[in-house]
């Protein structure tokens, strides 16, 4: 399970660059967040407004020399990492971005949207960045995303995953109410090592959540069984040899 991590980049819950031949199934990778607060998000000579980096699984163009590396007529010979990616949850993975008001005295800044202030969360689950080619897109397959949008397929589904207990990176005094979604992740300007701009603090400092699958999610025993699929769960339970459940729960 990938879930509740927090990247100041892409790719809070996965990333990749200059991988070949990964094969990512039956995970769950849902509540990760990419807050667009490390140097690199920020446009030269802007310093005041982030870009905004998807969250969940993302990939990134090969480097020249391992493109180069790879041979013609392998079948492999792709501009990025490409995954084959199948039997996954990936879901509610959040995309920020920093901002600075200065029309406030004093100015405000934090990251947006802003949840504390009631603002809805965006998400952002998959993504290819760097490609000379903006159309490209990572292929997921029985998977349940939270948007289907250029992944409908025929075996991809939507809808709540029904988690026992999940909750969101927030304030780091929060108290878990399940499910928490409604504090904001704290934000101060610190320019620090590693070319970052901002450190972020966030919380619970003891979270309590289960990602284990309820009765009734409709990742139920509508995953596929191929090459590649673990023969276990999360929790070491057997699979079944057909119609295994999405994500990284067998719920037994």
């Amino acid at each position: 399970m990938v879930v509740d991590n927090i990247a100041g980049m892409a790719g809070g819950g996965i990333s990749l660059q200059d991988t070949v031949l990964a094969n990512i199934s039956n995970n769950t990778i849902a509540n990760n967040d990419s807050t667009a607060t490390a140097g690199a998000a920020f446009a030269p000579n802007s310093p005041n407004l982030s870009t905004p980096q998807p969250a969940g699984i993302v990939s990134r163009a090969h480097s020249t020399l391992l493109y180069n590396t790879i041979g013609a007529g392998t079948g492999y010979k792709l501009e990025f990492s490409n995954p084959t990616l199948f039997n996954n949850i990936v879901w509610h993975n959040r995309s920020f971005y920093w901002a600075i008001d200065n029309t406030t005295d004093p100015a405000t800044f934090g990251l947006v949207p802003n949840i504390g202030a009631g603002q809805p969360a965006v998400y952002s689950d998959l993504a290819v960045l760097g490609t000379s080619n903006p159309a490209h897109q990572l292929s997921p397959r029985y998977s349940l995303l939270t948007d289907l949008t250029g992944y409908g397929g025929a075996s991809n589904i939507t809808g709540d995953p029904m988690f026992v207990s999940e909750y969101t990176n927030g304030d780091q005094g929060q108290t878990i109410q399940q499910p928490e979604l409604t504090t904001s992740i704290a934000t101060a300007p610190a320019f620090d090592e590693g070319g970052n701009f901002l450190d972020v603090r966030f919380g619970p400092h003891t979270p309590t959540g289960d990602y284990h699958l309820n009765a009734g999610s409709p990742a139920l025993a509508t995953g596929t069984m191929q090459s590649g699929v673990p023969t276990t769960d999360y929790d070491g339970d057997t699979r079944p040899i057909s119609s295994p459940d999405i994500g990284a729960d067998e719920r037994n």
